[in-house]
């Protein structure tokens, strides 16, 4: 009994001695790699011997090791991705600092909150990074071979910027809380100014500037003191721009700026502004309500809104008086009307006129029979380039009767654009007329859409040409005289060489149309038609030499 014991101990003691050291030969030995030190905007390709690097402001700044959570982090992302961290010129871990392709601006990584990151792509060959922070100089990081293939981590150092340090005040010297501050590099930094609040634009603010679409930007809140400082400025030169819901925009310009340090720039006061007023009335002088009042200056913002009251009076408050703006009053049951430039001094009496409906009369063009089936009617407009720009599209089905009139309603004489598009025949666009008649209704010829059939043939042997290049110009008559638009046209291979079909659609739609056909060394006389005319079943176009590339060639 004890002989059999004794045997099973010892085989016991065996297994658990073969499972210890074939456990140690399973584990593999860790190779401590030490973390290469980057500062941003060094070429350097070797790690220093120490962990030292010079700052821009040229004094040496000890950079910690990577923390020990990171470091296991990174050893288990080392074999999928490049790795690394992002800390401070004091070694502090950044958060929130994005990494993107120097080329592309196509951001691969955000810092966690210990600093580490590993990115969503791999880097091809002397492929750099740029790295940004909002408190931080932004620079250039050039990985080395290794850290490309994630087989050591990348330390990136951000040096800090400077501090900027002022108090928001009223005309009375009361603090202004809750106003927006912000540092704009140049004029980098456009904000919406329509009905959002503070805190939507702080919060747009804060998205572009933690993505990159701001170059150089920093910003807060004032405070209950009105006070605000503004950490980590990375540029020289630059403006602070104060925002609030109850005051003017206002930029304080010409700031400049240290490579670090604090600057108190003091109390800033802000304007109190003046009220731009009017009155909005129908052709009969009758008062509109709920009229839409818009006002801008691209100088200051895009635009801001007010609401006419039953009276039809509106007042927008808060606006700088040394400007002049843009004014577009819009109603639903109205016309819309412009005016500009208005200044805030002057008491503004603004008249809409009645809205009429566009009223077309739709024909077949090569019968003159009424079109009755329904179409698709697309109304958009654009108005010339001015600092309100609006391109509106609106499209809905009509049905003419049985005389093919359709009214198309919506028409406030801005310019309107109408597109009528009808199965089976060709789209028609053309410009509304600037005075619509309730009355005497547009006439519109809408012709079949059926492919053009064209045909190429070499002059001298009659045998089709493949491989031909189709080109139209639109020519537009206008009271300065004839404008030219040239673009190529498409046309598909026909059945027999030399043949081809170019659908009718991918035309222009307005204006005498010039199609040319060509050929290298060869050409041949256009085919002249108007665009809203019936286009011709077939056309030849017969090449011969180009004389001129010859003698050019000589």
């Amino acid at each position: 009994m004890r002989v059999a014991l004794s045997a099973v101990t010892v085989l016991l003691v065996g297994v658990v001695a073969w499972f210890a050291l074939s456990e140690t030969r399973a584990t593999p030995a860790v190779d401590v790699v030490t973390p290469r030190v980057d500062v941003i905007g060094s070429d350097a390709v070797e790690p220093p011997e120490a962990p030292l690097a010079a700052g821009e402001d040229g004094k040496a700044h000890v950079l910690s090791e990577l923390p020990e959570s990171s470091t296991s982090a990174g050893a288990a992302l080392s074999e999928r991705a490049p790795h690394g961290v992002v800390v401070d010129d004091e070694g502090r871990p950044i958060e929130g600092a994005t990494i993107a392709r120097s080329a592309t601006f196509d951001v691969l990584a955000t810092t966690r909150a210990d600093g580490t990151f590993a990115l969503s792509a791999p880097l091809a060959d002397g492929e750099a990074l740029l790295v940004r922070h909002s408190h931080h100089r932004q620079g250039i990081h050039r990985p080395t071979s290794a850290q490309r293939a994630a087989t050591a981590p990348m330390r990136i150092t951000l040096i800090s910027g400077a501090r900027l340090i002022l108090r928001v005040v009223d005309v009375h010297g009361r603090p202004v809380p809750s106003a927006l501050v912000a540092w704009i590099d140049g004029d980098n930094l456009r904000i919406p100014y329509g009905e959002e609040t503070i805190a939507e634009r702080y919060e747009l603010l804060a998205h572009l500037a933690h993505s990159g679409h701001v170059p150089a930007s920093v910003l807060t809140l004032t405070d209950d003191d009105g006070r605000a400082v503004l950490a980590g400025i990375t540029t020289e030169y630059g403006a602070c721009l104060i925002d609030s819901d109850e005051f003017p925009r206002h930029i304080v310009p010409a700031i400049t700026m240290p490579l670090s340090g604090d600057v108190d720039i003091g109390a800033v006061t802000l304007p109190a502004g003046v009220t731009l007023r009017g009155r909005v009335s129908d052709e009969r002088a009758v008062p509109i309500a709920g009229a839409q009042v818009e006002v801008a200056n691209d100088a200051i913002w895009r635009s801001r809104t007010g609401v006419s009251d039953a009276g039809g009076n509106f007042a927008i408050p808060r606006l700088p008086g040394a400007y002049e703006y843009a004014l577009v009053v819009t109603h639903r049951d109205y016309s819309t009307a412009e005016q500009g430039p208005v200044t805030p001094d002057e008491f503004l009496e603004v008249t809409l006129p009645s809205r009429l409906d566009l009223l077309l009369r739709v024909i077949d063009g090569p019968s003159g029979q009424p079109i009755t089936r329904e179409m698709l009617a697309l109304l958009s407009a654009q108005r010339p380039p001015t600092s309100l720009e609006v391109d509106v599209q609106t499209e809905w089905s009509v049905t003419p009767d049985a005389s093919g009139l359709v009214a198309i309603p919506g028409i406030d004489r801005l310019g309107w654009t109408l597109a009528l598009q009808c199965e089976g025949y060709r789209h028609v666009l053309f410009d509304v007329p600037t005075k619509a008649s309730s009355t005497e209704p547009e006439l519109v010829e809408l012709w079949p859409a059926v492919d053009m059939r064209l045909r190429v043939v070499d002059g001298a042997t009659g045998a089709g040409v493949e491989g031909a290049n189709f080109k139209v110009t639109q020519v537009i008559e206008k009271g300065d005289g004839k404008t030219f638009h040239y673009r190529r046209v498409h046309a598909r291979p026909g059945a027999t060489s030399g043949d081809y079909l170019l659908d009718p659609n991918t035309l222009p739609t307005s204006g005498e149309l010039l199609l040319f056909a060509s050929v290298e060394g060869f050409e041949a006389d256009p085919l002249s038609f108007g665009a809203r005319s019936a286009f011709p079943d077939e056309h030849d176009f017969t090449l011969v030499p180009d004389l001129s590339s010859e003698s050019r060639q000589r």
